[in-house]
C-alpha cells in the first residue's frame, strides 16, 4: 500500500473488510433464496450465526486452494452456502459495497476542497494580481479570480464523481456466464435490495469494467484539479514572482538541510508527483473493459494493485489540498509591485479603444504595440462573487 493514503482507505481495502463484505453478500443471497422458497430458512440462520473467518484462517486455506473465494468458503465452514452463484457474483457485488463506502469518503473530501477554494476566492476576490499567459505578463486580474476558476473545476469534478459512482454501485447475482441458470432475476433483485444495491442489468459472468474506468477517470480528474492548484502555488512562490507561499510555521519548517533560507513548496510538489501516478493508473484499467468471451481474470491483478493506490491517492490528495488552501499565504504588496513594474499590460485596453475610435484591427494592433495604454484596473468582481455563491450552494449529487 502506498504511504500516500488515509486510514479510511487502508481499512476499506483490508482483507478483514473484504471477508466481511463477501459474507454479507453470501448471506443476502441465502436470505433471498429462503424468501423465495428455494432453501430452508435454517440455512440462513446458520450462516448468520457463524462468525466470518479470520484473515489468518482464510490465508491458510488460500495457500492450499489458490482460489480466494473457495478458500473463504472453506474457512467459513458452512455446509449450505454459495448456492447457484459464481465467485464473480460475490466479489463484483461486494466490490460495489466497497466502492460505495470509498466514494462516501472521497466525495466528502472533494466538496470540502471545493468549499475551501470558494472561501479563499471570496476572501481575495478584490486582491489585484498580475494576470499571466504563456508565462508572460497579461491584463491584471485578482487572486480570487484564479482561485474561483479552480473552485469551479473542483465543483465539476465532485459532481462527475457523484455521477460515476452511481453506475459503479450496482450488483449482479446471476450465475455462470450471467445467464440466470439457477438464480432467477427475482431472487437476484431481492438479494441486492437487502444490500441496498440495484441490479447492473445484462452482464456476462462479470460486471463489465466500463463503469470502473469512468469512475477512475473521475478520481483522476479530481486529483488533476488538486495538481492545478498546486502548480499555481509553486509558480506563485517562484523567486521571480513571490506572490504566494505555503504558510508553514517558520520555527519548525525545514526547507533544506544545507540552505536554511529556502522555503520549498513541498506540499504542492507532493501533490504534483501524486497526480503523475494517478494519470498512469488509467490505461491498465481501461484495457480491462475487453475480456475473452464472458470472462477472464486479467483484470484482477490490475484492479487489486491500482484501485487501492488510486483511491488512496485521491482521498489523501484532496484532504491535503484542502489543508493547503486553508493556510495559503499571499502577499498583496508584492502583487501590486508586480503589476506596476510589468511592461506591455496596457496593450489590450489601447487596442480596444483604438478600435472603438474607428481604426481597423490591424492598424489598432500596431498602434497599441507602439503606445500601450495605462495599466488596466482589475475587473469588477461582483459577478465573480455571485458565481461563487451559486457554486457554494450547489448541492451534492
Amino acid at each position: 500500500m502506498t504511504p500516500y493514503t488515509t486510514e479510511h482507505m487502508q481499512y476499506l481495502w483490508s482483507d478483514h473488510y473484504t471477508l466481511n463484505t463477501w459474507a454479507n453478500v453470501e448471506i443476502a443471497l441465502l436470505t433471498a433464496q429462503a424468501q423465495h422458497g428455494i432453501i430452508p430458512v435454517e440455512w440462513v440462520e446458520t450462516a448468520v450465526d457463524t462468525p466470518t473467518p479470520s484473515v489468518a484462517r482464510w490465508r491458510y486455506h488460500l495457500g492450499t486452494t489458490r482460489h480466494e473465494l473457495v478458500a473463504f468458503l472453506d474457512a467459513w465452514g458452512l455446509d449450505h452456502v454459495h448456492i447457484g452463484c459464481t465467485s464473480s457474483d460475490i466479489i463484483d457485488t461486494a466490490n460495489a459495497l466497497r466502492y460505495r463506502a470509498i466514494s462516501d469518503h472521497i466525495s466528502t473530501a472533494a466538496y470540502r476542497f471545493r468549499e475551501a477554494l470558494i472561501n479563499r476566492a471570496l476572501e481575495t476576490a478584490d486582491t489585484p494580481r498580475l494576470g499571466r499567459t504563456h508565462g508572460q505578463t497579461a491584463t491584471p486580474t485578482t487572486l480570487g479570480h484564479r482561485l474561483a476558476d479552480l473552485a469551479t473545476q473542483a465543483d465539476r469534478g465532485a459532481h462527475r464523481l457523484d455521477t460515476a459512482r452511481r453506475d459503479l454501485e450496482t450488483g449482479m447475482i446471476n450465475g455462470p456466464t450471467g445467464g440466470y441458470h439457477n438464480i432467477d432475476p427475482a431472487t437476484e433483485r431481492t438479494a441486492l435490495e437487502l444490500l441496498h444495491l440495484k441490479p447492473t442489468g445484462i452482464t456476462t459472468q462479470i460486471i463489465a469494467r466500463d463503469s470502473l474506468t469512468h469512475y477512475a477517470a473521475a478520481l483522476i480528474g479530481l486529483v488533476e484539479t488538486c495538481a492545478a492548484y498546486a502548480l499555481e502555488v509553486r509558480l506563485g512562490q517562484h523567486q521571480a514572482i513571490e506572490e504566494l507561499h505555503e504558510n508553514h510555521h517558520p520555527d519548525t519548517y525545514i526547507g533544506s538541510s544545507t540552505m536554511p533560507h529556502k522555503r520549498n513548496p513541498s506540499d504542492s510538489e507532493r501533490i504534483t508527483g501524486l497526480a503523475r501516478i494517478a494519470r498512469a493508473c488509467y490505461a491498465p484499467l481501461a484495457e480491462s473493459v475487453e475480456t475473452w468471451h464472458e470472462r477472464d481474470i486479467s483484470n484482477s491483478s490490475v484492479e487489486r494493485t491500482i484501485m487501492p493506490q488510486l483511491t488512496g491517492i485521491a482521498h489523501y490528495t484532496l484532504t491535503w489540498a484542502e489543508t493547503s488552501v486553508a493556510r495559503l499565504g499571499y502577499d498583496p504588496d508584492r502583487m501590486g509591485r508586480n503589476i506596476h513594474r510589468a511592461t506591455g499590460i496596457g496593450t489590450h485596453d489601447a487596442l480596444y479603444h483604438a478600435q472603438l475610435a474607428g481604426m481597423s484591427y490591424r492598424q489598432a494592433r500596431i498602434a497599441a504595440q507602439k503606445r500601450p495604454g495605462p495599466i488596466a484596473r482589475p475587473p469588477d468582481t461582483d459577478h465573480l462573487k455571485q458565481q461563487l455563491q451559486k457554486i457554494g450552494s450547489r448541492p451534492k449529487g
